[in-house]
């Protein structure tokens, strides 16, 4: 590997690890505004707060699980450039075994045993 190319890589791992630390940032602050919502509209007495709180919880909801799967596929694709480097430096016994695990496109209501 050449020297720009290895400068190359690095700036990808750090932009991927930023990009997966700001998702997570902003998922923990999806989930507080998420868990706020869900309050009010358990502890309101008044059906139309109710109903206003669980329209506003729903899109939040939403739009934490598509932040989820930008920072998986971010990860993802940091491991995917980890195990070509290894393939590269023939170091396939310490190659990141993936196991065909990929971003699941089904939507959360659809998956089994929720509880």
């Amino acid at each position: 590997m050449d020297s720009a190319n290895r400068k190359v890589l690095f700036l990808k791992d750090r932009f991927d690890s930023m990009l997966v630390a700001v998702c997570a940032k902003l998922m923990r602050w999806l989930s507080l505004g998420h868990a706020f919502l869900q309050n009010v509209s358990e502890d309101s007495r008044l059906d139309l707060v109710q109903l206003i709180a669980l329209l506003l919880a729903l899109p939040i909801f939403h739009l934490h699980n598509a932040v989820f799967e930008f920072a998986y596929a971010a990860n993802l694709r940091k491991a995917v450039r980890l195990r070509m480097q290894c393939v590269a430096l023939s170091l396939d016994d310490h190659a990141v075994q993936l196991h065909d695990f990929g971003v699941n496109r089904r939507r959360v209501t659809e998956i089994k045993n929720w509880p």
